[in-house]
């Protein structure tokens, strides 16, 4: 009896020790996380009663604030479906999305620093406010961009950046949404087969076409190749009985020659040269595989499932094709490395974080994210580009007195047309903006998305 009894302890005593472990848990590694998820109906209601950050454009536009309705804070949003994926919702129904999401804490002030802020401001009867963010975006040009895509009729996406800092100017992605009726439009935009949801700049992904041919001409630039070398194109490329095929007939070019017409060919041939291990590694360089450390969801773009890829497979990627899949901000940031002599800086949004009376909190400043290739291989690459733009397929993007450097693709697509891509930067000698553009099932590049880049980079070169 007596041993029983002493089980019967030893068990309770057991399990209260388990509970107490799980308490300690849940109060030290996951209560900040439980008290500020945005199910939390506690929580829910501090968002209520805090003025929360107002989030601004690089110019100072508010484009994110909170309005005092009935005793409660409500959200607030000037401009909608232009930069609704990048900015995102706050709502008591469905959570946070975007910048609202990523610096959740910061805009609701729950930081140390502005919970001491607060808990002063309470003693003099003031209302807790949330610190204030300013973004690296320019809220006009990234309109400008938006009505661009919507024009086309098509989803589609455009990302901007600085190449020498990495901020980004434009993260447009359309269709969009008005996150100021979210909860009144939510079913319909789940079930829209357009998914107005998703937020195309930096989760979408494409095959790249052509523009991936940059890439190519890096990996073998950087890997024997002087440039001069000549390639004869015969309008196909024939590789283990599978032929792939290019527009034309090419005749003799040079790797500049073919980043200019476009040949398929010659960067068939420049893939399979290269071996599967070289053009991965030359695609990770450009940051392949690499979410950038932006605090948003970002699809990190991939090259095939497995990296063993055959010939045929190795001879599709390299001109940007096969199971190869990227993002706009991608693309855009491979054009932003051959812009900026191969450095890749690493692309941000939030370019300062300041409390509510002004004070800097946060200064972002730029950095190297890569070395994605030497600057003469970046300075070929360039002048390369520069021809597709002013002799080549590129020709929509040329703006008088400013040299464009450029680069279009057609991306082959089995559920419809081709994607309609442009990447490219300007002023060549001097560059200032990047750029990439996709139009879903657009079909030509230099037909569809090269006008939209021109427009885009004359605006924000204004």
């Amino acid at each position: 009896m007596r041993n029983n009894i002493r089980k019967l302890g030893y068990l309770l005593l057991s399990l209260l020790l388990i509970l107490i472990f799980y308490l300690s848990y849940i109060q030290l590694e996951k209560g900040s996380y439980l008290a500020e998820h945005p199910r939390n109906k506690r929580f829910i209601e501090k968002i209520s009663q805090t003025e929360r950050g107002k989030i601004y454009d690089r110019n100072g536009e508010i484009i994110a604030e909170s309005l005092l309705q009935e005793n409660h804070w409500k959200r607030y949003y000037p401009y909608q479906y232009e930069i609704s994926h990048l900015v995102g919702y706050t709502s008591d129904k469905y959570g946070t999305a975007g910048v609202e999401a990523a610096y959740n804490k910061q805009l609701l002030g729950l930081t140390d620093r502005a919970k001491f802020l607060n808990f002063i401001g309470k003693i003099y009867n003031e209302n807790p406010e949330g610190e204030e963010i300013f973004l690296t975006i320019d809220i006009k040009i990234q309109r400008l961009a938006a009505e661009l895509l919507t024009k086309t009729n098509k989803p589609g996406a455009v990302v901007a950046l600085r190449p020498s800092t990495g901020e980004i100017l434009v993260a447009a992605s359309i269709p969009g949404y008005n996150p100021n009726k979210l909860e009144e439009t939510w079913d319909e935009l789940l079930n829209d087969e357009n998914a107005p949801l998703l937020n195309r700049a930096f989760q979408g992904a494409y095959p790249p076409g052509s523009v991936m041919k940059l890439v190519t001409a890096a990996g073998a630039l950087s890997n024997g190749y002087n440039g001069k070398e000549k390639f004869n194109c015969p309008g196909y490329l024939e590789v283990d009985g599978f032929r792939l095929l290019d527009s034309e007939p090419h005749g003799t070019l040079n790797i500049h020659d073919g980043v200019v017409v476009s040949c398929n060919t010659i960067f068939g041939k420049l893939g399979l040269e290269l071996g599967t291990k070289e053009f991965i590694e030359q695609a990770e360089q450009f940051g392949f595989g690499s979410d950038f450390g932006i605090p948003l969801n970002v699809r990190t773009s991939t090259i095939s499932k497995d990296k063993n890829m055959d010939t045929t497979e190795l001879a599709e990627a390299a001109i940007g094709q096969g199971e190869l899949l990227v993002s706009p901000l991608q693309m855009a940031l491979v054009a932003s490395a051959i812009a900026n002599q191969g450095e890749m800086k690493q692309p941000y949004l939030v370019d300062e974080i300041v409390t509510s009376k002004g004070k800097t909190l946060h200064q972002n400043k730029p950095r190297t994210l890569l070395q994605s290739t030497d600057s003469s291989t970046a300075r070929y690459i360039g002048e390369a580009m520069v021809d597709a733009v002013k002799l080549g397929t590129g020709k929509a993007a040329r703006i008088s007195d400013i040299k464009v450097a450029g680069k279009t693709g057609t991306a082959e697509n089995e559920h419809g047309s081709p994607h309609a891509w442009f990447v490219g930067f300007a002023p060549a000698e001097n560059p200032q903006v990047a750029v990439a553009v996709v139009v879903e099932n657009g079909g030509a590049g230099g037909t569809v998305a090269a006008p939209i880049a021109k427009q885009v980079i004359l605006e924000a070169l204004r």
